[in-house]
């Protein structure tokens, strides 16, 4: 690492440690003699590959290629669109490459390593394997090819050359967001190849203008990430669309082709506004990946130590703000904050102990994709989930062995129901407590069953509210699931600890403690607790998946709704069992639940309230709040904040005591302040 690249990371503050990778990337940029741009942009290429890489297994398949090239073990026959096993086959051809390449590596410069690796490459050449799914042919064979071609390109012969680069130009530079930047890339890298710099000028130019916010699929104005539509896709498609983005823009450094300096601040503005609120602990939740819930491992996200150092490289400008970031979660010293995603019907709370994250849907969102047979159960994903986090482990490759009927946070009465979108639903907050509320409706055939709904979340509490329950058609159970997470013990149920698989029931009188958190009842209601050892397989939800069974422990608590009247309970966060009463106390009460109005006074005069229609609240005997149309409100020290959960904009009448007061609500859904 160079002087000058250590102080910087010094005076940032940044753990050295933890992105020391990223370091020696960065380093590597005032470390080598200056190349050509285009030998430059492949040079770094190959050393990104070669210190990122760590080819595990190769011991397993190095020396077992048969007499016809192939492995014995792979399927190549195989055309699942998802996780095509024939590709496996040219997987192993790169990390076999990278183990040749690699000085750390026990194969560095094996002949016989290289000899296979060049018989099993000449195979592919030969074969040129194609896949029903574009995405395969287009963008991930050639990226793998790419990657060969940067690591041992000058060793190839010349027939190996002229056939690596033909399936390299399998790439057809199209789409948007993530999957503009995959093709553009292999674009750029193809002309870099063939040094051709009109090519690398126009794929430059394409990758970009796609670094850019706006409504179109990409980043948003709130910095959320949108694919396939208006899907939060920030952990899925938008992880590889920033990892992609950070990686062009630390090659491109320094050359003609660098990257302007309002893209590589947009980039932060991406992971400060938007990436670092969606996680905790480099964690994530099904609500920001869409159908990739249904592959192994995505719930584990590229850490944000990581994207930092390449943040300081290419913004120099925001180092503050980058340490900031970094110090709170290395240090895990984050202040109460709330964050809304407005475009994406998302909404974040962190503190030290614990983060909430809500998931809504409306008619501005879609509902999450099944494509490619994945996500085969997810129908009623992102209807109003909540995950509670405290490692950010909870839920981590948990989704073989949930009950998709029962997904956190949802009320359900059948697991072939489908989801009915609603304009209402929308956040309100002041940065550091807020209201998230919907309109709920869920669908089998004549059957409907509605409600409103509404989390409130200040300090180290989360009140949830359902009130305008409304079952046509039904006479199954309707129940309201308030978690499905990994089961640790203790659980208690009041004072009686629960150790064994079971179902249990628990009532108002009866907390129950799991993880550091207390679920309270809060009305009249069946509580039901199920533990269960469970086994299952990522195949059942993914046909692209494996077919072995995995097996954990699930805790699921959930509110039977007996009847259809209001209901309400709470989560708390407590550092001990012994620390339970204290958690749960109530400084607050409830001051309207129904299908009118759900709303929530607390002792130091805070109001949070969601207005499902235009009407009045008596907020202290003495009071009253009055507004014109539906609107979710956050009161607290004569400061008040409003938004629009229908994204309608325009004038709110709002009359509060003897103030009348005429608002303008922003079309977004974003909130808007005034001082009384």
């Amino acid at each position: 690492m160079t002087g000058k690249t250590f102080s910087i990371y010094k005076a940032a503050g940044i753990h050295l440690k933890a992105i020391c990778l990223t370091c020696i990337l960065l380093a590597g940029l005032a470390a080598r003699p200056q190349l050509p741009d285009a030998d430059t942009i492949i040079s770094r290429l190959a050393r990104h590959i070669i210190l990122q890489a760590s080819p595990r297994g190769v011991d397993k398949y190095v020396f077992k290629l048969n007499s016809n090239n192939r492995w014995d073990d792979i399927d190549y026959s195989d055309l699942s669109k998802s996780k095509w096993k024939t590709a496996i086959h040219l997987e192993r051809v790169k990390d076999l490459a990278i183990a040749w390449a690699s000085g750390s590596s026990v194969y560095y410069k094996d002949e016989r390593v290289w000899n296979i690796f060049s018989q099993a490459l000449d195979t592919w050449l030969d074969k040129k394997y194609q896949n029903p799914n574009w995405w395969h042919n287009e963008i991930g064979v050639p990226q793998l090819m790419r990657n060969i071609l940067a690591v041992t390109g000058n060793h190839l012969n010349k027939k190996q050359l002229k056939a690596a680069l033909q399936v390299l130009a399998q790439y057809r530079v199209r789409g948007t967001g993530a999957n503009l930047i995959w093709s553009a890339d292999l674009a750029l890298h193809y002309g870099a190849f063939i040094k051709n710099d009109s090519i690398i000028e126009h794929s430059r130019r394409l990758i970009v203008t796609e670094i850019r916010n706006d409504t179109t699929e990409g980043i948003q104005p709130d910095y959320s990430f949108h694919q396939h539509g208006a899907r939060l896709q920030s952990f899925h498609y938008g992880m590889d669309y920033l990892n992609d983005l950070l990686r062009i823009g630390w090659q491109l450094q320094g050359t003609r082709w660098s990257y302007p300096a309002d893209k590589a601040s947009l980039l932060t503005f991406y992971v400060l506004n938007g990436w670092q609120w969606m996680t905790r602990n480099n964690y994530t939740t099904p609500a920001t990946v869409d159908r990739a819930v249904s592959r192994k491992g995505q719930l584990k996200v590229t850490s944000l130590q990581s994207v930092a150092g390449y943040l300081l490289s290419l913004d120099t400008s925001r180092k503050d703000a980058i340490k900031e970031m970094i110090n709170g979660y290395r240090l895990n010293s984050r202040q109460p904050a709330f964050h809304s995603f407005p475009y994406s019907d998302f909404a974040a709370y962190h503190q030290q102990g614990f983060s909430i994250f809500i998931k809504t849907i409306s008619t501005r969102t879609l509902p999450t994709e099944s494509i490619n047979s994945e996500n085969k159960k997810g129908q009623l994903l992102n209807n109003g989930n909540v995950y509670v986090l405290r490692d950010g482990k909870e839920y981590f490759d948990l989704m073989p062995l949930w009950d998709w009927q029962y997904l956190p946070g949802i009320t359900s009465f059948d697991p072939q129901a489908k989801i009915e979108r609603s304009a209402y639903a929308g956040t309100v907050t002041d940065g550091e407590s807020g209201l998230t509320a919907m309109h709920y409706s869920l669908r089998k055939d004549s059957s409907l069953l509605t409600a409103r709904k509404t989390w409130i979340i200040r300090g180290n509490q989360m009140i949830a509210l359902i009130a305008g329950l409304n079952r046509k058609n039904i006479s199954a159970p309707v129940f309201t699931i308030i978690d499905q997470s990994l089961w640790r013990e203790p659980v208690l149920s009041g004072n009686k600890k629960i150790n064994k698989p079971g179902v249990y029931s628990f009532s108002t009188n009866e907390n129950l403690f799991h993880n550091g958190l207390v679920i309270s009842l809060l009305t009249a209601g069946s509580g039901k607790l199920v533990l269960r050892d469970t086994i299952g397989t990522w195949k059942s939800i993914n046909d692209g998946e494996q077919p072995t069974e995995v097996k954990a422990k699930i805790f699921q608590p959930m509110l039977e709704h007996q009847s259809d009247s209001a209901a309400a309970y709470m989560v708390s966060y407590c550092s001990s069992p012994d620390d339970r009463k204290t958690a749960s106390t109530r400084q607050w009460e409830i001051i309207r639940n129904d299908k009118d109005c759900q709303a929530i006074r607390f002792t130091d005069g805070m109001i949070m309230a969601a207005f499902h229609e235009a009407g009045s609240l008596n907020t202290n005997g003495e009071t009253t709040l009055q507004v014109d149309r539906p609107c979710l409100l956050h009161y607290y020290s004569n400061r008040l904040t409003l938004s629009d959960p229908l994204q309608l904009g325009g004038k709110l009448n709002l009359t509060i005591g003897d103030n009348h007061l005429r608002i303008d609500l922003r079309k977004d859904g974003s909130g808007v302040s005034i001082n009384l």
